[in-house]
């Protein structure tokens, strides 16, 4: 063993002696303590090894699943230790964004987990390429590969999740070509490469487990290709953790679709799964926590832990599985300023730059909540560098659309954001546009606007609508007459993402339009509502996807849930 790994390894083991003898890893008496969690929503799968936890120590673990940059948002506020005791993610250093955010930890596990980020290539296009475990491209050749138009990928947004920063993170060390992590006078110098990887970017989502699901959704559709050319958004591999790579293969995925875990060859940046405390806690909460990640370290709960999630194990004491692929491991930079900058640069002058189009109800069943519809989208019109919520706002060179509509659609108003970084006053032009022109009044002919929607857009891989409703459609064309007129799109314009969000009860907003001729809408799921189900057969067939906002999902986080997917 190398003597750094020894040393590790022994002061390891210190810890947890030091953990026996002081609290031991015994149940406490009495009713659970409880230890409420924010976590990636990866760590879903730690939930039959967190039952054993509460069994073994009476420690009984909440999770509740977050994005990335929700809970750097959420560990901003000051009552957060009111509500979680907490942090679980892949990796700390999305934090370092907003100092704030690493202000409310007051300390924080060794590693409990381990998982490479990697580049998973479907089986066939890796054998035509040659790239194995044993001979692996470098990260420059994958840049190779996406200008000669060979390779496209998905991943999520860098400044969304901890998975897609973890990927930036790692292709600009490997192409700064130091061997270090990047610096600030790196960053000016690897723009134009960075451009031509991600020229390659074409399917996101807001997490990994969504990311995952996408892909196998894709490659189901067939084809020789595994559904690669399926669409605009269809993806060659996926830059995603090790672990999810893995779960996706114990799949009935055909094997020519399966991905092929390829390790580049300069190295990756690793995911190790630190527990952060928060501070406010209670003593016993903390002394629960160090029982927890005490126990979870243990020999014995490393093992199931590792072939439970595919994950390697985080004590340096146990041994990763034997068909483990060594690797070499890039960090991330020193100083949170030069992570910041990496991921401005990447949001400002390396991400093509979306183009989406809102429809938005402002009918009269709306007018007890235009607040909320106003606050929402006047929430991604944010500037504030040290606020995390500015990580969802409306971005250089990209183009926003508004089509709002009653019982018809109504004069629609498009606002271009500068190529350059002067993009406030076009930002409060839209807050001025959203405040004082959005008023709720009439009927609902969410059709007709819908169909003035498409005409707007420019297909490609960075355009999506988004449809906004709180009632059933009661003016105009009706869901028939939609999908008669959608029929005579191009399949470009067809492959548009279009994301629906349900905004309360559904209800009819009272007496149709003359004329109008309702019909039963798509066949669903039992208990749905037709406007429900409308919603919901929308989305699925173009690629996109449904978000219901209620007291738990408000609207404002649906629109950031949208945002990460653009």
């Amino acid at each position: 063993m190398p003597r750094v790994r020894r040393t590790v390894s022994a002061l390891l083991a210190a810890l947890l002696a030091l953990g026996a003898a002081g609290c031991g890893a015994a149940a406490e008496p009495g009713e659970p303590v409880v230890l409420r969690v924010l976590a990636g929503s990866e760590l879903a799968d730690m939930a039959e090894t967190l039952r054993e936890a509460e069994e073994a120590l009476n420690v009984r673990v909440e999770l509740t699943s977050i994005g990335s940059v929700e809970g750097a948002q959420l560990l901003t506020e000051p009552d957060v230790a009111q509500r979680y005791d907490a942090v679980w993610f892949g990796a700390d250093q999305f934090f370092g964004l907003w100092p704030g955010s690493r202000a409310a930890l007051l300390r924080q596990s060794p590693p409990l987990m381990r998982s490479p980020v990697l580049v998973g290539v479907r089986a066939s296009l890796a054998e035509e390429r040659g790239w194995t475990e044993t001979a692996p491209p470098n990260w420059t050749d994958l840049v190779g590969a996406v200008a000669a138009g060979q390779f496209r990928f998905g991943m999520t947004r860098p400044d969304h999740s901890n998975s897609g920063l973890a990927g930036l993170v790692a292709v600009a060390t490997a192409l700064a070509g130091t061997g270090l992590p990047v610096t600030d006078a790196d960053v000016p110098g690897l723009q134009d490469d960075l451009r031509a990887f991600f020229a390659g970017h074409r399917l996101t989502a807001n997490t990994s487990l969504e990311l995952s699901q996408a892909y196998l959704t894709q490659a189901g559709s067939g084809g020789t290709d595994c559904g690669r050319a399926s669409g605009t958004d269809g993806v060659d591999g996926l830059i995603i953790y090790e672990s999810e790579i893995k779960r996706m293969n114990n799949t009935e995925l055909n094997e020519d679709c399966r991905l092929r875990a390829i390790y580049p060859g300069e190295g990756t940046t690793i995911a190790e799964y630190r527990l952060s405390l928060l501070r406010g806690t209670t003593p016993r909460v903390q002394e629960a926590f160090d029982r927890l990640w005490r126990w979870l370290l243990e020999p014995p709960v490393q093992e199931r832990i590792s072939d439970r999630t595919s994950r390697r194990p985080g004590n340096p004491a146990v041994a990763s599985p034997q068909n483990a692929v060594p690797v070499a491991q890039l960090r991330y930079p020193t100083n949170p300023a030069v992570l910041r900058n990496l991921v401005e640069r990447y949001r400002t002058s390396v991400r093509p730059p979306s183009r989406m189009v809102f429809v938005l109800d402002v009918s009269g069943s709306m007018e007890d909540n235009m607040s909320l519809l106003r606050n929402a989208i006047i929430s991604l019109t944010g500037t504030d560098p040290e606020d995390p919520t500015t990580y969802y706002a409306f971005l250089p060179g990209e183009q926003v659309t508004f089509v709002p509509f009653n019982q018809k659609p109504l004069p629609a108003r498009t606002f271009p954001l500068p190529a350059g970084t002067e993009t406030a006053p076009t930002l409060a032009e839209i807050r001025d546009y959203v405040r004082n022109d959005l008023r709720a009044e009439g009927n609902t002919a969410m059709y007709a606007a819908l169909e003035e929607a498409h005409r707007r857009v420019d297909p490609g891989p960075s355009t999506s609508i988004v449809l906004f409703s709180d009632g059933q459609n009661n003016c105009g064309h009706n869901y028939g007459d939609y999908i008669r007129f959608r029929d005579t799109l191009s399949p470009e314009e067809r492959e548009v993402p279009i994301y629906t969000i349900a905004f309360d009860s559904g209800a009819s907003g009272g007496v149709s339009c003359g004329g109008y001729r309702p019909d039963d809408g798509p066949a669903g799921v039992d208990g749905a509502t037709q406007w429900e189900r409308e919603l919901r057969a929308i989305a699925a067939a173009s690629g996109g996807q449904l978000f219901p906002a209620s007291p738990d999902a408000p609207l404002y986080s649906v629109f950031w849930s949208i945002r990460g997917q653009q």
